[in-house]
């Protein structure tokens, strides 16, 4: 169901404002736009994303827009997309205000709820209740993180009231960042306390019961009210829809210059998390699973033609690609891998041209927290056999340009070779 947020927003005293900014300039899609990626459309639980593809030979460049009508302000996208494409002023105070708020608690027990839940019982075996004044979408890997730091108690999220929700769509977003704040919490030798109490309800003790509410901020709303206003959403969304202006005409078309055009940024999502991992202390395990995890095992195999376009389309630089001399003059080359600032986005591997780069499930540990480059990949460089650019030494020493052109040319004979001599009339 689409939604309109604004008024229940301003009911709940949220302060919100705007919603989040976009910036188109980051998306995968505009980097490199075969990615044609649509996380942010397929989770936005208030349908207020659309993500337009990119159609090269009608001149339509991939754009992002978010309907400010529909936007439920859950605040999902703004650490959901692996690129930051979606960001908001008040972000960092409001996780702050949030992280004191839960630390201030920190051996009580204690749920988090959305303002669904203000004033109702919980199941959980929890004498106090953290109202967020915002979706439970809104938690963050590094948020969670760090809320659990200071903690030896369990942490519950009340999601009791998630299936009655509009916003329903969110919980799955919700329970996956659960599973990956425990599993990181057990890598660094900590207990899983994270819990959902529709998922973990045989742990829940007892009938229930009414809790202490605390809050960062006081909500001024009833829940018949908000139910009211659930019942408003459908109509004014119809409304909206109807009345919905024709599509914006697409940018201009014309070449931008690749420093423009490939802009590199690490997201703050990202580097809040590596920073919440570092505060947890040294990991446990020397080895970690990354197959549920927002990082990627990157490999290289030895086709590497030292082309240097997984470095370039790499929206993060956790890929970085060098040449140099050594003491006898040799041209060498080497790519090496930021782990902390990859964001598995996938684009290496779409982008090589050889096909050299591949994806593992299992990384060291202290990689996910490091400053320091792991080597993927180095060799010597030696001119192409055809256009003499610069190209990895191999048995046939080809520029990934000129490989691609003897691959076509041989795709072209084949097929001559199959036409008959004297075709029909």
């Amino acid at each position: 169901m689409s939604l309109d947020f604004i008024t229940l927003a301003e009911s709940l005293g949220m302060d919100l404002g705007d919603p989040p900014q976009v910036d188109e300039a980051r998306c995968l899609n505009h980097r490199a736009h075969w990615r044609r990626c649509t996380l942010c459309q397929e989770a936005c639980p208030a349908r207020a994303i659309t993500v337009t593809q990119a159609d090269p030979l009608r001149g339509i460049r991939p754009r992002v827009t978010l309907d400010p009508a529909l936007c439920a302000r859950c605040g999902l996208c703004l650490h959901l997309c692996p690129s930051e494409v979606f960001t908001h002023p008040a972000r960092a105070e409001t996780l702050r205000w949030w992280v004191e708020g839960i630390t201030e608690h920190a051996t009580e027990s204690l749920e988090l709820a959305c303002p669904l839940n203000a004033g109702t019982p919980t199941p959980a075996p929890v004498t106090h209740r953290f109202q967020l004044g915002q979706c439970l979408a809104a938690l963050s890997l590094g948020t969670l993180l760090d809320m659990m730091r200071p903690r030896n108690t369990d942490l519950w999220l009340n999601d009791t009231q998630c299936a009655h929700c509009p916003l329903a769509p969110a919980h799955e977003s919700i329970t996956q960042v659960v599973q990956q704040v425990n599993h990181l919490l057990t890598t660094w030798g900590h207990p899983a306390r994270v819990r959902v109490i529709t998922q973990d309800s045989g742990d829940t003790s007892g009938a229930p019961h009414p809790v202490t509410e605390v809050t960062a901020r006081s909500l001024a709303i009833t829940r018949r009210e908000l139910f009211q206003l659930f019942r408003q959403w459908a109509t004014r969304a119809a409304t909206t829809i109807a009345e919905e202006a024709l599509a914006t005409p697409p940018p201009d078309p014309s070449t931008i210059p690749p420093e423009q055009r490939l802009p590199y940024h690490v997201p703050f999502h990202r580097r809040h998390t590596t920073a919440a991992l570092r505060r947890l202390g040294p990991p446990q395990s020397t080895v970690i699973d990354l197959e549920a995890l927002p990082w990627a095992a990157v490999h290289v195999e030895g086709t590497c033609s030292a082309c240097g376009l997984c470095a370039r389309y790499c929206p993060t630089t956790a890929l970085r690609f060098y040449t140099w001399q050594d003491e006898t003059g040799t041209s060498r080359f080497g790519l090496v891998l930021h782990p902390a600032y990859c964001v598995d986005c996938g684009i290496c591997a779409l982008i090589c041209p050889e096909q050299a780069i591949t994806y593992g499930t299992r990384m060291y540990t202290e990689w996910l927290t490091s400053d320091e480059a792991a080597l993927l990949h180095e060799g010597q460089l030696t001119p192409c056999a055809d256009c003499g650019m610069l190209t990895a030494q191999r048995p046939v020493s080809l520029c990934y340009v000129c490989a691609e052109k003897r691959r076509r040319e041989a795709k072209i004979s084949a097929r001559s070779r199959e036409l008959p001599d004297n075709p029909p009339e």
